[in-house]
């Protein structure tokens, strides 16, 4: 018997806007035009901001790329998350970024938020699709071999196979992942080319997605575009089923989000060493006009801490518990000290914080601190929401 599936789409410009920043400053994201605020009376020298600003603009965009140049002008940088939006007359681009944390827990946090933000809106049957091509070394290596294999059947491309080889190798692997299986199959993939250092960042990202229990699978034929991303690639798909009651046998799915590191168009701009990666969403929109970005309403009641791998882990659980208990945070995910990020908590004068760190989290424990009397507990992660309706949270 067929399966019949409700076809949902999403809502148009405003409702959407308002549910993802909603969800995004749950999950610790500011409005982007708040970081260049922050950032604006710091401009250290060396730093030629005017043209800065004006190369990320056009790679990343008006918004995202304004941020980063205030962030780059900055004498102190304190990882950065951030939340933008571009529209024109028929669509609106939502994005999340997250910058100065080189931890997989980063792409991790935008992975989690965007499917929250998904499924405020009834979709269902989403997968993330992942794959790494490593660091510029690893990266490297593949566009190496991937050259050699093609120019051994070039005979076997399609035309179109061929005009893109000669202007982007990458490109080329993903349009015969389509139209020329029996070719892409033998060719090199990605993750064979990894150093060690990319296949431990991508194995913590997996881990932290299965004990989300977030459905995901690695996807060879995801590689980045335009010279985008680097490291992680992904993107979240769900069935494409016909609007009229679907069917079990799918002919393709649809891609509601995608995103990747952009380390190396920082590098490329002149800032080595710094990470970044980003996520972005789209949604119908009417006007450009009727586009007007709404603003967080609670303020946040704790500040959630994390200290140690395995606590980071277990963090997006933590948050998914809070977040159905109502409890409104903030944090900082790229903050490894507990002074640091307790100074931040009190800074911004959130009442609670919620602390886990290597023994609590072996332990199934968080140690919920009263920061005005420093009176603290150590609670149950499994009756974490019972505690914090008992103290009024």
């Amino acid at each position: 018997m067929k399966t019949k599936t409700k076809q949902v789409a999403l809502p148009h410009g405003e409702q959407f806007l308002r549910r993802a920043v909603r969800i995004a400053a749950y999950y610790g994201f500011s409005p982007a035009e708040e970081t260049v605020r922050l950032g604006k009376n710091f401009s250290p020298r060396g730093i030629d901001l005017k043209s800065l600003e004006s190369e990320l603009r056009l790679t990343l965009g008006i918004p995202a790329g304004v941020a980063l140049a205030s962030y780059f002008a900055r004498s102190e940088r304190q990882p950065m998350m951030f939340y933008h939006v571009t529209s024109n007359a028929t669509a609106l681009s939502f994005g999340l970024d997250i910058v100065g944390v080189p931890q997989s827990m980063a792409e991790a946090l935008l992975i989690k938020t965007a499917l929250v933000i998904l499924e405020e809106f009834g979709l269902g049957g989403m997968r993330v699709h992942i794959n790494s091509v490593g660091d510029r070394d690893s990266l490297n290596r593949f566009t190496r071999e991937l050259q050699l294999y093609l120019r051994k059947h070039i005979e076997e491309l399609p035309a179109r196979g061929r005009e893109l080889m000669k202007r982007d190798v990458l490109a080329s692997l993903t349009y015969l992942a389509q139209k020329s299986p029996e070719v892409y199959e033998g060719a090199p993939k990605p993750m064979e080319f990894l150093s060690e250092a990319s296949r431990r960042h991508l194995r913590e990202m997996l881990e932290y997605l299965e004990t989300a229990e977030i459905p995901y699978e690695v996807n060879n034929s995801l590689i980045p575009a335009n010279n985008m991303y680097s490291q992680t690639i992904f993107e979240i798909r769900r069935p494409n089923f016909p609007e009229e009651g679907g069917e079990e046998l799918l002919a393709e799915e649809e891609t509601l989000a995608r995103g990747g590191r952009y380390d190396e168009v920082l590098r490329r701009a002149g800032r080595s060493g710094i990470s970044a990666v980003r996520l972005l969403m789209g949604a119908p929109c009417r006007n450009k006009m009727e586009v007007v970005m709404p603003r967080p309403s609670q303020k946040p009641k704790v500040y959630f801490i994390q200290l140690g791998l395995d606590a980071r882990i277990r963090s997006l659980g933590i948050l998914d518990l809070l977040r159905k208990a109502h409890v409104s945070l903030t944090q900082s995910i790229g903050t490894d000290t507990l002074a640091g990020q307790l100074s931040t908590a009190e800074r911004l004068s959130v009442p609670y914080a919620i602390i886990m760190g290597q023994k609590e989290a072996l332990e199934k424990t968080v140690i919920v601190r009263n920061l005005s009397s420093r009176r603290q507990d150590t609670v149950p992660i499994a009756v974490l929401p019972i505690y914090i309706k008992q103290i009024g949270l």
